[in-house]
């Protein structure tokens, strides 16, 4: 088996699904990425996109990044509006609006906390584009030139080289572009390396703390890695933090717990992004005219076609409206625990009898896409 490629029989599998796209799965190994404002969104395959782990991820709360971009904004504006009172002090005295013009324009657009986001951003990619480099290099790939990074992603690179040297190490797979067509996202990874003999799948990140969501994104990738049939296969995951700062000299890991553990966890963030991103098409699709009517996927039942521009609702494989990336959140649930379509139209004639006949069947027609979302949660809730 060509280890850099998915297996055949996960791609028959995919195919069984309905997905339709085994010799794009097959072919493909690091797919093209596009950005939109719901996130970013990798194409496997013509008109199949997946949401990235990262974006995903965005639903889960940071109280603590909300309360620091607040200070950083503060203390900019402070700053600056000293600075202007200093440089207009033997001026005449300026009107309210045109001190509000002038300070604003002296801000700029772009947010402290943007500012400082990018730059730390920069350093990182900086980090990660000197390791991708010698790994490469490592393994006997073809290489360019060697990056040029500054001194303080130098010191995270050589706080790296000191993590290595701590372990027995040898890298297998760079940055490569991973997906999962059963659970319905995509990603691209650091690093599978053998790390004290066990193959393991190896974050780097430049914060200042390991948080939470990096052990869900890596648990996301080993799930997605394995499935695709790569060998070796996953079997661990670790979290290395490297400093960027001399006040912070050392490295740090954190092993991820197992996957059996965490990917629950993932998965019920993946839900909430399905729940979200369906209501952000709900609201597009309101800006936009009618579209087609096609055959629902989870019950057979006729529902609104989307834009061919909207990107994928998680999971789906295919472009759709909020109502379709509804319905298909709920046939994964169906499919996932088994549950009968009967059971399933017993429910929503239970939950929702405004939409039962006098005949006593229900009318899925009648349903709203806040409703389908509901019965999806009710559907995973069942014994």
């Amino acid at each position: 088996m060509d280890p850099t490629k998915p297996c055949p029989s996960e791609a028959e599998n995919d195919l069984a699904r309905g997905t339709g796209i085994r010799e794009a799965f097959l072919a493909r190994q690091n797919p093209p990425r596009t950005t939109a404002n719901a996130g970013r969104f990798y194409t496997i395959a013509e008109g199949v996109q997946l949401p990235s782990v990262t974006t995903i991820l965005n639903v889960v709360g940071k109280p603590a990044l909300v309360q620091w971009a607040a200070k950083e904004e503060r203390t900019m504006v402070s700053a600056v509006a000293a600075d202007l009172y200093a440089d207009l002090a033997k001026t005449p005295p300026m009107s309210r609006t045109a001190y509000l013009t002038t300070l604003t324009d002296r801000l700029g657009k772009q947010r402290a906390n943007q500012k400082l986001l990018a730059k730390a951003s920069e350093i990182g990619s900086q980090v990660h584009a000197m390791a991708e480099w010698n790994f490469r290099r490592a393994l006997g790939q073809k290489v360019g030139p060697e990056p040029k990074i500054e001194d303080r992603a130098q010191w995270g690179y050589m706080a790296l080289e000191d993590w290595a040297s701590s372990v027995k190490f040898k890298p297998l797979k760079i940055e490569q572009t991973v997906w999962s067509t059963t659970h319905g996202y995509a990603g691209t990874m650091d690093l599978l390396a053998l790390v004290n003999d066990v193959p393991t799948l190896v974050d780097f990140k430049t914060g200042k703390a390991i948080y939470g969501e990096a052990h869900l994104q890596n648990v996301a990738y080993q799930v997605a890695y394995n499935e695709m049939g790569h060998e070796p296969q996953a079997q661990a995951g670790l979290i290395v933090r490297l400093p960027k700062v001399e006040t912070d000299p050392a490295f740090e890991t954190a092993v991820v717990p197992p996957v059996a553990e965490l990917f629950p966890v993932f998965q019920a963030a993946h839900r909430l992004w399905v729940w979200w991103y369906a209501g952000e098409q709900a609201y597009h699709a309101r800006q936009q005219k009618p579209a087609p009517v096609v055959q629902d996927k989870a019950v057979g039942q006729a529902t609104e076609a989307a834009p061919a521009e909207q990107p994928t609702a998680a999971g789906a494989g295919l472009s759709m409206s909020a109502m379709d990336a509804a319905w298909v959140a709920v046939k994964e649930v169906r499919e996932a625990k088994k549950i009968p379509k009967d059971r399933v139209m017993a429910l929503i004639a239970t939950t929702y009898p405004r939409v039962v006949s006098k005949g006593g069947v229900a009318d899925i027609g009648k349903l709203k896409v806040l409703e389908i979302q509901n019965l999806a949660i009710l559907l995973g809730q069942e014994p």
